[in-house]
Parts: structure tokens; sequence; C-alpha cells
């Protein structure tokens, strides 16, 4: 955002098709302004682009190619702007330069379906119609169309789950609170959400639709705001919701109403740069729903520790197994010592305590991920080894064995994979046959904000149907996961498993895909029994009858009480107008005497 600062509203424009509005704007900035000169160059050359004005556009898009760094070259701005290029060098009669921006994108990988159409194009145009055929041929093989995305994150880097009291760690580190994501953590969901919208830029409005995309998170600090971050990048800057223009300077409209000092509205739309300006948020930014899994109504997805009565009492048996005494055993001496020096500073014992052990190292893994100085940890250390640095490469290497070790023990056998992950996987083969049968504004995007053990059952799941002989591996911070749909060059419906954006693990026919999953997921009887969500809610029915039925007892007291109580009521009422009668009757005798 800091990078375009001072051109949102141009951008805005550009967003909107308001070209001339938008180059009008561009030029029009002043001197001073704190704006990137690669990113001005970069808009402007758009912009001239879409008005037709191809010498302008070309000088603006050749300063962005020529002037990034080696890093860049191969950025997905560079390899727009060559594309770009080389479309204009066609269209205005040079071919040699369409060429050679061209050739620049295929040795760089960028090998789509246009760029190979624009070699053919160019052949036709040189009359060569053998080298036409075969690269129009090669754009037919690059093309396929994707219907629909998965796509499951876990959370980015974050705080320790649990140890961090008075904002201090049990290593002396700062954190605000347990389980909260750290700045790294949303930079790394970021990065991932300009990923993905660079991947799914043909499937994706370039504006947010409720109709296209659907987003589920668990209900917890980091998820929601590792989603947050992720679609900031998905959906950036300047491609924010807008006013209609009609009422942009409507001030009785657009400010809060029954609002006693409205002035100083006014002097936050100017602090923010929306006078006049059609943008809802400043920047233009984009926000969107996001959806809760809910725990009361057994929504057991991703949920399965908090609210599965099974998964939980399965998990506390395989804890007790000999594999965590094994690991402890097979710590070398250096680090056993460390960790007996921890037990003695802290008065905690967590070597042959499993909680206490995970809590340990899950603050070790979360202060290491974010390059703490472990001055604490260093100078136990010391008491008893000076090479204090490799023992703490040691004990990072340790920990993630032991987070792996966890990890399969907890989900040691093919049951636990399906359990959690059978309703993840149904609610994904009904949204891939809507998308299939074309049903009318199907959902194209879902996104699911999770932890790591999520992301493990999943695959988990799918290995232990499609690729038996594959090894899991321990799923880290901001990783994602992919199920693409999508037809392929001869027109096959098929489904792709991706482990980040390229790393292809699966990728099989839909009805095989689907017939399968659907032989081998739970049905909901199986999860209720097996989680006792029905023993759980006859107990709940139960204790709702005992409650009426107490509820009654009190009612027929408190009725029995008020009959008490009106019948009092009635009897001083009567008792007292006895009386004033009686009063009225002496008065009247003692007149007549």
């Amino acid at each position: 955002m800091a990078e375009q600062e001072g051109i949102e509203e141009g951008i805005s424009l550009y967003n909107r098709g308001n070209y001339s509005g938008a180059l009008a704007f561009f030029l029009g900035l002043p001197q001073e302004a704190r704006v990137d000169p690669i990113d001005l160059a970069y808009y402007l050359g758009l912009t001239y682009a879409k008005l037709d004005r191809y010498d302008d556009a070309m000088i603006y898009l050749e300063q962005v190619v020529t002037a990034s760094g080696e890093e860049a070259k191969e950025s997905d701005r560079v390899m727009q702007c060559r594309y770009l290029l080389a479309v204009m060098y066609c269209k205005t009669g040079r071919q040699d330069l369409a060429d050679f921006e061209l050739n620049n994108l295929i040795s760089a990988g960028y090998k789509n379906a246009s760029v190979y159409a624009s070699f053919a194009f160019i052949a036709w145009q040189k009359g060569d119609t053998d080298t036409c055929i075969k690269y129009y041929e090669k754009s037919l093989e690059e093309d396929e169309k994707v219907l629909f995305v998965f796509q499951m994150q876990s959370n980015g880097a974050r705080s320790p789950s649990n140890g961090v009291n008075n904002g201090i760690d049990l290593f002396k580190e700062n954190w605000y609170e347990n389980n909260e994501l750290s700045n790294m953590g949303r930079r790394q969901l970021y990065l991932l959400g300009v990923k993905a919208r660079n991947r799914y830029k043909k499937l994706l409005p370039e504006f947010y639709n409720p109709h296209d995309i659907y987003i589920k998170s668990t209900d917890n600090n980091m998820t929601i705001e590792s989603i947050y971050s992720f679609l900031q990048g998905l959906f950036p800057s300047g491609y924010g919701q807008n006013i209609s223009e009609n009422i942009i300077n409507k001030t009785e409209i657009i400010y809060p109403p029954n609002i006693k000092y409205k002035q100083n509205f006014s002097e936050i739309i100017k602090k923010y740069n929306l006078e006049n300006s059609s943008m809802a948020l400043p920047y233009g930014i984009s926000i969107q729903p996001i959806h809760i899994f809910y725990k009361p109504n057994n929504d057991f997805q991703l949920n399965k520790e908090d609210i599965c009565k099974g998964f939980n009492e399965k998990y506390e048996k395989l804890k007790k197994r000999e594999e965590i005494k094994e690991f402890v055993d097979h710590l070398s001496d250096d680090i056993k010592q460390v960790f007996m020096n921890l037990e003695n500073s802290s008065n905690i014992e967590f070597l042959y305590d499993y909680n206490n052990l995970y809590k340990y190292i899950d603050n070790f893994k979360c202060d290491n991920f974010d390059i703490r100085n472990f001055t604490f940890l260093k100078n136990e250390i010391i008491k008893t080894n000076n090479n204090s640095q490799e023992i703490i490469n040691n004990i990072n290497k340790s920990s993630y064995d032991f987070l792996f070790d966890n990890y399969m023990i907890k989900y040691n056998s093919t049951e636990m994979f399906i359990v959690d992950s059978s309703q993840t996987m149904e609610s994904i083969i009904n949204w891939m046959n809507l998308a299939i049968n074309n049903s009318h504004n199907y959902i194209k995007y879902v996104i699911y904000s999770t932890d790591d053990s999520s992301i493990g059952t999943l695959e988990g799941f799918l290995y232990s149907i499609f690729k038996k002989e594959e090894k899991i591996e321990y799923p880290n911070f901001a990783e994602c996961r992919f199920l693409e749909l999508y037809f392929n060059k001869n027109n096959e419906i098929k489904v792709r498993y991706l482990k980040g954006d390229n790393d292809i693990k699966l990728d099989i026919k839909y009805e095989q895909f689907k017939n399968e999953v659907e032989n081998n997921i739970w049905n909901k009887e199986k999860i209720n029994n097996f989680c006792q969500f029905e023993k759980e809610n006859e107990a709940k029915n139960t204790d709702e009858i005992i409650k009426k039925k107490e509820i009654n007892k009190v009612g027929a007291g408190f009725m029995i009480i008020l009959s008490i109580i009106d019948g009092f009521l009635i009897a001083l009422l009567i008792l007292v107008c006895v009386q004033k009668n009686l009063k009225n009757k002496k008065k009247k005798i003692e007149i007549t005497q």
C-alpha cells in the first residue's frame, strides 16, 4: 500500500474503466507527490494502452521492464509488461521486437496460451504458415479452463498456543497473547493471496462478488486474521467497493445519521483523500464476509478437537504410547541437559510429560520462526555448553521431529483421517458437481482458513486413497493446499491436488476422484456415533426435560402462593368495604338523630 500511496484514486478510476479520468489523474499528480516512479510508469502504460495510444504506452512499459532489477526480471508485473509490449509491437508492424519480447517470456517460463497464439499471429503476418500452425497447436495444448477451486490454508506464523503469561512466554520472549498471528504471519498470508490472484485471475473477477467466492474460518483470532491478510492480496487495494457517483457529495446520506458534530466527518474525508471520490473505503480497500464454523450446531468440519468426544478419547489414549518416551530417549545428551536446566529453572517437569513437553516445543518453534534472540535460553545452555547456537539449531530439528511424531501419533490410522475429512470432502464434491453442471451462480472459489492439523488430515485422507506410498509431511505455518477442478486440452474434466501453487501431487479424472471419495467418507450417522453427538443431544434433551419439570414444580408452587395471596387480598378488600359501609351507616344514624 505504501508503494501506491497517492495514486489510489487513479487506480480506482482505471479499474472502473474510466481510462480518460485515470490518465488525467496520473498526469496531474504534483511533482512532490509521494509516488514510486515505476508504479506510476506501469499505470500510465496500462492506461495509454487501453486508450489505443500505443506509442505513449510503449514508452512507459519499456521503463518498467528496463528499470526492474535482477530479482524482478521474472516478476508477474514485468512479464505482463513484456507481453503487452509484444502485442503492441505486433500491432504497429515491429515483428522483430515482438519476437524478442515473446522469446523472453518463453525463456522465463511464461508459456501460456496467449504467448503461443501471439507467436502464431506474427508467423502468419510473415507468411510462415508452418510456424503459425505449430504455435497455434501449442497454444491449444497450453489452454485449459479451471472451473472450481477449493483451498485450505493454515494460519501464518503466530505466538505460542500456550505459555504466554503477562506478555512473556516460557523462554522469556515478548508476545501480546497466546495464539495470536504475528506480523510475519500477516505478511506470509498476504503474499499467498497475491500468488493466488495471479494463478486464478481467469477464474475470479477483479472485484469481489459474493456469488463467486465463499470463505470460512475456524473461530480463533489467528485463523481469522490469516484469512483477512490473505484476502488483502487476493483483492488488493484499488479494487474495493465503490459508492454510486450520483451520491458522492450528498453528505446528508453518506455521513452517519444522528451524530451531533458532523463537521468532524469532513475532516476525516479530507485526511483520507475521499473528497469527490467514489471509493467506499480509503485506498480502494476491499472487504469480504468471513463465515465461522459454528460449534454448537455440531459443525464438525475443522472443529474436531473441540466437539468430537470420540476423537479426543482416541487421542488421549495415543498420547500415552511409548513413542513419547522413545522420542526423549533419542535426544542428544546436550539437548537433554538443556531441557533439564530449563526444568530446574521453571520447576516444571516436561521431559517425560507430554503436555508440558509440547508446550515448551511449541514456544520454541514460534520464537525461532520469529527470529527471537533467545537470551534466556542461551544463558541456560551456557551453564553446560559454550556452543549455544549449535544447540539451538539441534533443538530446532528435534522440535520438528517431535511435532511430526506427535502429528503421526494423533492421526495414526486412516480412521482418524476419514473422521476429520468426511464432511469437508462431501462439501467439495457437491461444489464440484454444481460447477460441472454450470448451475446458476455456482461458487467458483472456496477457502477454509484453519490450522496445520486440518491441512494434514485432508492430505492424509487423499493419500490414504490415491497415494498410499507417499509419505505425509508435517504442515508448517502459512501452508496452502488446493483442489482444482478443470477442463484439460482434451476436454476431459479432471481434479488436481496441489501443495502450494505448483507442486502437483494428484491429477486424475473427476469421476474416479468422486467415486473413490464417496466410497471412503463417512455418512452423518457414522460421524454422530463416533463423536457421540447423539448421546450428547439425548443428554441435553434429558437435562431440558428435568429443567422443565423443575420449572413446572416451581411454577405450580408459585401459583399456589399467588392464589393464597390473591385470597388474602380479596378478603382484605371485602373487610375494608364492610368497614366503610358500617361507618357510612353510623354517620347517617347520627345525622338522623
